[in-house]
């Protein structure tokens, strides 16, 4: 277990500190029941005055919230129970805010826990919002295309080949089969591109790990809603 806590650690102040803009600024939760469980969450507390920005962090938060109460709710009644595993339960949870505009706020949560077996799991729970449509919303990937493609054209044109790439520079094979479409809204804006947050189990066995598949906007831009939400990073393209 100590090697997965260390590991988790590095990679949680990578994931806190590598990608948030300045004005975002963060609050933490915690609680434990010692040598039994621990949990801990870094969520956002102030991200701007617009309607989108307002927006995103009531759902940053909700997301969150709804995370860690169901860790400590299934570790209490765990505890309620006697205890019958020997190993401490640990939840990590993170927050990474990869652009925040009043326009445009994008991010993900970043979630690691140990509740026995084998090894940790960890999870991605990308989130972006903007307009659309007239309309402050969570943002799906059919938002940001061109009326002319589908998610799943774009998927299997962009996405699909990319992350055989990345599968490739691991010695891992291609995928054999069309991205999951729950897949399709896995993904965080940047200011130069769009990221899928691929979890292990994704889109490979655990032992490959994550990946995480960019794709410039240059490269794309022909696909893209130049009159969408993502306008203001198209412009100069």
């Amino acid at each position: 277990m100590a090697r997965f806590a260390t590991a988790f650690l590095i990679l949680s102040a990578f994931l806190l500190t590598s990608t948030s803009p300045a004005q975002v600024k963060f609050t933490t939760w915690s609680e434990e029941s010692k040598g039994k469980w621990s949990a801990k969450a870094t969520v956002p507390s102030s991200l701007g005055s617009s309607s989108v920005q307002t927006l995103a962090l009531k759902e940053f938060r909700k997301a969150a919230k709804e995370m860690y109460d169901r860790f400590r709710k299934d570790a209490k009644a765990e505890e309620r129970e006697g205890w019958p595993t020997s190993n401490p339960w640990t939840l990590e949870l993170g927050t990474s805010i990869s652009l925040n505009r009043p326009d445009l706020v994008s991010g993900y949560i970043y979630l690691w826990d140990y509740t026995g077996g084998a090894h940790p799991n960890s999870y991605y729970f990308p989130l972006s919002f903007g307009i659309a449509n007239g309309k402050v919303k969570l943002l799906r990937l059919s938002d940001l295309l061109a009326k002319s493609v589908t998610p799943k054209q774009f998927a299997d044109e962009f996405v699909t080949p990319a992350i055989d790439d990345a599968k490739a520079q691991r010695g891992a094979p291609p995928m054999d089969e069309a991205l999951d479409p729950t897949l399709y809204d896995c993904f965080v804006i940047t200011p130069k591109g769009l990221t899928w947050m691929l979890a292990p189990y994704s889109v490979g066995p655990y032992v490959e790990g994550s990946y995480e598949v960019k794709i410039l906007l240059r490269d794309i831009r022909s696909q893209l809603n130049r009159s969408g939400p993502l306008k203001a990073l198209l412009a100069g393209l």
